[in-house]
């Protein structure tokens, strides 16, 4: 018997087996996967099986012995970016807080205070009140532009003050803490004290708005010129006739000027609102209520006296009775 091993379907040199027996030149005994006997016929897809199930059986052998020797690189760590230290952050946070009250607080108090307002208020009698309204009244003539850079730093702020909280008490904590941070010392106190002195805070505040309107120019001018556009300038408010007279009422029960000299500014403002619309009928005194004079009636003293108790400049006179009209005699206090 002779046999030959198998490396890729080729027979290599055929020897004589030593220990493997035989029967009668036919066996058909195989030693091991890989050799085969001289008398077996060997089929081309046999031959191809077997060589690959070796060439498998060589692969995983070498995987096995060259497991010690691979070295896993560790993977390289993700660069992040280190949080500020405490005593950095605290005062940068404080910042953060004072520049979100002012933010809040002239959104509040400048953009309350009306265009025609303002006017007013520089022809008024109050010189420091008017000094403060000339200051504020070109910013505020800016309108939309003005409130978009309030509106875009206020945001800014907050965002960036919430990041910082975040850092250093994160989870819960830092949402509390950043929220009773932004709704007391940046929203309620600054609001309520612009609210009554916003002129005096906006006058004071006045570099620092300009130089905010060049900070943010590139942003808030397009965004004010839609606006314009979409909503219409911003004009002030105009009053009708009713509201003038309803204002003048309210600003003299409030003590603006004295009970008499308010009473006749009404009345003088009620005839001036109204002339238009007053008909002849209506202005008219009645005959019998009229103050006449008699064309007989000697001018004595009693008679100067009741004339100048009436009050009254232009006294008609008659002849025999009130409907015989004979003319006007004027009066005129010496």
């Amino acid at each position: 018997m002779q046999y030959g091993a198998l490396v890729l379907g080729e027979a290599v040199s055929f020897q004589q087996g030593a220990g493997i027996s035989g029967n009668g030149g036919h066996a058909t005994e195989v030693g091991f996967v890989g050799y085969t006997s001289s008398s077996v016929p060997i089929a081309p897809k046999s031959v191809i099986l077997l060589a690959l199930i070796c060439v498998a059986s060589i692969h995983q052998a070498d995987a096995a012995n060259n497991t010690d020797d691979c070295v896993c690189e560790p993977e390289e760590p993700v660069a992040t970016a280190e949080p500020l230290p405490l005593f950095a952050t605290i005062p940068l946070i404080l910042f953060l807080v004072l520049l979100s009250g002012l933010f809040s607080g002239l959104t509040l108090g400048l953009m309350g205070l009306d265009v025609i307002g303002l006017q007013i208020v520089q022809k008024g009698d109050d010189k420091e009140l008017a000094r403060c309204a000339a200051k504020i009244a070109p910013i505020r003539e800016t309108g939309n532009q003005l409130l978009c850079t309030l509106l875009l730093g206020n945001v800014a702020v907050n965002s960036a003050l919430s990041i910082l909280t975040a850092d250093i008490a994160s989870g819960l904590v830092g949402f509390l803490v950043s929220t009773a941070l932004i709704v007391v010392f940046g929203e309620i106190l600054p609001q309520a004290a612009c609210s009554r002195y916003a002129l005096q805070v906006g006058a004071r505040t006045v570099p620092i708005v300009k130089f905010l309107l060049i900070l943010f120019f590139v942003i808030t001018k397009p965004m004010s010129i839609i606006l314009d556009w979409m909503l219409g300038r911003e004009v002030g408010t105009i009053h009708s006739r009713t509201e003038l007279m309803e204002m003048l009422k309210l600003q003299i029960s409030l003590g603006a000027v004295n009970a008499e000299e308010g009473k006749i500014a009404q009345q003088v403002a009620e005839g001036a609102l109204s002339f238009r619309d007053k008909q002849v009928g209506d202005i008219m005194t009645p005959l019998e209520d009229a103050y006449f004079l008699s064309s007989h009636t000697k001018l004595g003293y009693d008679a100067i006296r009741e004339i100048f108790e009436t009050g009254y400049s232009r006294i008609p006179i008659y002849g025999r009775d009130k409907h015989d009209y004979r003319g006007l005699l004027y009066t005129k206090a010496g």
